[in-house]
């Protein structure tokens, strides 16, 4: 008995160790570079695969009231931003950042309209992410990192169960913090199909646009190594098990 109880022991401290080794599953969403030519793409790293879609819109989100009815949106293309040297200013962004936000190809939001004949006919350029290919893959949360943030740029993320429509406010984040902002996991995660990310310049600052980039990745992935020496610690220790229950 005590030899089958030592053996369990085992087998427990064997599932921690080897479970424990997780690796991060990382979307380079500065790949493809450049413009897309579409509003739509599918990332896949691995075993995952994260469609994200490109919008433009003019109407303003309600943040006193938390949510976001976008009407009906148009497709905006994404683009893929890559600064050699420079991670805070590489991620996903979008073609038609107008050139009143310096035209980066970011993720923007413009104050007060159309301001001249290079100004946009869109005051808001938003990416919605589809998480059900992750869910359906066994992810458990998703991480998304928010850059190219200035004192005034601040970040929205939203969620919803439908493509368009109405999305629900689950966070800001303000800028100045640097050129990046570190990995956070999305709110809500089990609650919502579509995660949409937005731009918003920070309130009372005077400033008339903000645009971002967004990076993602899924966080905590077992290893298959660890998963083989998993399964076969399993094996072994049954066949043991087996044998002094028997004897």
């Amino acid at each position: 008995m005590k030899t089958v109880k030592f053996s369990l022991l085992y087998l427990g401290m064997l599932a921690v160790l080897s479970l424990s080794a997780h690796a991060t599953v990382q979307f380079d969403l500065s790949t493809p570079h450049g413009d897309l030519g579409t509003n739509f793409y599918t990332y896949v790293s691995g075993a995952y695969s994260l469609p994200i879609y490109g919008y433009q819109t003019n109407v303003a989100p309600d943040y006193v009231g938390g949510t976001w009815n976008v009407g009906s949106p148009t497709g905006a293309n994404l683009f893929g931003k890559f600064t050699s040297g420079n991670p805070g200013e590489t991620g996903l962004g979008l073609t038609a950042d107008p050139s009143l936000g310096g035209g980066q190809h970011e993720i923007w939001a413009i104050a007060g309209g159309p301001a001249g004949p290079s100004s946009p006919s869109y005051q808001y350029g938003f990416v919605i992410l589809d998480t059900s290919l992750l869910k359906s893959a066994g992810a458990l949360g998703l991480q998304l990192s928010v850059g190219s943030l200035q004192p005034h740029e601040w970040f929205n993320i939203w969620g919803s169960n439908t493509l368009g429509g109405t999305g629900t406010l689950l966070m800001t984040g303000s800028g100045g913090a640097g050129d990046i902002n570190g990995y956070f996991d999305v709110p809500s995660w089990g609650n919502y199909r579509y995660f949409w990310v937005g731009a918003e310049i920070e309130p009372g600052s005077g400033d008339d646009h903000s645009n971002v980039v967004l990076d993602a990745q899924v966080p905590s992935v077992p290893e298959p190594s660890s998963l083989a020496l998993f399964g076969s610690g399993v094996l072994g220790l049954s066949a043991l098990l087996r044998r002094k229950l028997v004897g």
